[in-house]
């Protein structure tokens, strides 16, 4: 099959590594009535009606070998067209009857106002540039600081089942292969008698980021007109970052989307986030917050284990 046609409005991705300020980014984009936000449609729990695609594995990889299983649903979603899906919940429960009639009427009122899907999806991330080829997407790939990054998932106390990778052969194949003795000696030793993890969340943190910042490095080798965008510079000037942001995407940044970004990253919110999700923040402190909130001992090590990738996107002085 050929790739969708031009005439439908050409949709936005909002990638990169998660806890790097995708959700954030995106809703800042939200403010623009051109555009439909559509959260995370590879998250293994998303929304059918929005993307009917279901997967097995987190960072599911998608490409010219296995396109077509998952074509027609981006398909779909591309052009804002509801993928519903008959279940007997829908004859029996009222709750998600309303829930399929607001989705549906959110998809028909922003198809017909011209609007631009806008999927904001870090777990996207290996499968951006199919999905950037295929359905002619603007994509924005959002960067962190390795040691912000292990912060927010030790805060988080996220681990990460790095089977996702090896069990994806086409995904190792093309953009994993130089990792993969390391993958499966790491996954080797992940695993605990009883259960639990045998690696420390900051391991953990440490090879993830590796995986996903290399793939971006790719990336910006590959693709030099999509936008890539370190949060930090973005939270110590959230104003020039996002106007830059919206040129690029041929948005109007309008005096209602300076204020979202401004009442959303003003020095009156809180430096440090009082929920995991929420988006409210003194932007400015929150960068840097990891500095206060781990030891020398845990900056070192991660540092250590990033090894030089990390000078790709950061000088030494940034660790300091």
């Amino acid at each position: 099959m050929g790739k969708i046609d031009k005439p439908f409005p050409p949709p936005i991705l909002v990638t990169g590594s998660h806890r790097s300020g995708s959700t954030w980014v995106g809703r800042m984009i939200e403010a623009s009535p051109q555009v439909a936000y559509i959260h995370e449609p590879f998250h293994l729990n998303h929304n059918l009606g929005f993307c009917g695609a279901q997967w097995d594995y987190w960072f599911q990889y998608i490409c010219a070998d296995n396109e077509a299983n998952y074509r027609r649903f981006f398909e779909k979603t591309a052009r804002l067209q509801y993928n519903l899906i008959p279940s007997w919940d829908l004859l029996t429960d009222s709750a998600a009857r309303k829930k399929v009639l607001n989705d549906r009427a959110f998809f028909a009122k922003k198809r017909a106002a011209g609007c631009r899907p806008l999927l904001k999806d870090p777990i996207a991330l290996f499968s951006a540039d199919w999905l950037a080829t295929q359905f002619h997407m603007d994509v924005i790939v959002l960067i962190r600081h390795p040691a912000a990054f292990a912060y927010s998932l030790k805060k988080a106390g996220w681990f990460h089942d790095f089977r996702h990778f090896l069990d994806q052969p086409l995904l190792m194949r093309d953009h994993l292969h130089p990792f993969a003795a390391e993958i499966a000696d790491f996954v080797a030793g992940d695993e605990k008698p009883g259960g639990g993890h045998g690696r420390s969340i900051l391991e953990h943190a440490a090879l993830l980021w590796k995986l996903i910042h290399y793939r971006i490095a790719t990336y910006q080798d590959q693709f030099p007109g999509w936008q890539f965008v370190r949060h930090e510079d973005l939270s110590l000037d959230p104003l020039t970052g996002f106007r830059q942001m919206f040129e690029g995407l041929k948005l109007e940044f309008t005096d209602a989307v300076q204020q979202k970004v401004l009442d959303y990253t003003n020095e009156h919110n809180p430096a440090i986030e009082p929920s995991l999700f929420a988006l409210k923040r003194n932007s400015k402190a929150n960068a840097y917050t990891w500095k206060e909130k781990l030891s020398p001992d845990e900056i070192m090590f991660i540092r250590t284990q990033v090894g030089e990738l990390s000078d790709r996107f950061y000088t030494s002085e940034e660790w300091l």
